[in-house]
């Protein structure tokens, strides 16, 4: 019988990826930052423009731009005093659009999960307001029970 690998050694030739990956998901872990790929995934825009569009200062603007530009997921085109945004890996726009999905369907899974809590909590709540409704007649019972033994 084969013996099979520890799981670390079927993995270790991917370190470097793994690597990679939580980098890029460092470079992913500001919402700005993800704002900024949904817009360049839908035009290509000035720094000045994605500054409007988010609502947000150049600097701070900068800031956000370096670090996806670093993780190359941005292109940076000068042109004399400006310069045109663009996403470098367009393949990050559906790769985005997956992670978005996925957590739509987990916040629609606990959405449910409360309602289905909330019912059985209102049940619950139903009962035990009904028990307390019969409890003077059960002690009622009670006391006509213990003066008849």
């Amino acid at each position: 019988m084969k013996e099979k690998a520890p799981l670390g050694q079927k993995t270790a030739h991917l370190r470097p990826v793994f690597e990679k990956q939580a980098e890029l998901c460092k470079a992913l872990s500001h919402a700005v930052r993800l704002e900024i790929l949904e817009i360049l995934g839908s035009q290509e825009v000035s720094s000045a423009e994605l500054g409007e569009l988010l609502s947000l200062p150049k600097a701070n603007v900068s800031q956000h731009l370096q670090i996806l530009r670093d993780a190359n997921l941005v292109r940076i085109e000068r042109s004399g005093t400006s310069n045109r945004l663009s996403l470098a890996m367009p393949l990050i726009k559906e790769a985005c659009s997956m992670v978005r999905d996925l957590i739509i369907s987990q916040l629609e899974w606990e959405r449910r999960q409360q309602a289905e809590l909330h019912g059985l909590l209102t049940g619950a709540s139903a009962e035990l307001t009904r028990t307390k409704e019969k409890l003077p007649q059960l002690k009622e019972r009670k006391l006509t029970r213990a003066k008849t033994v």
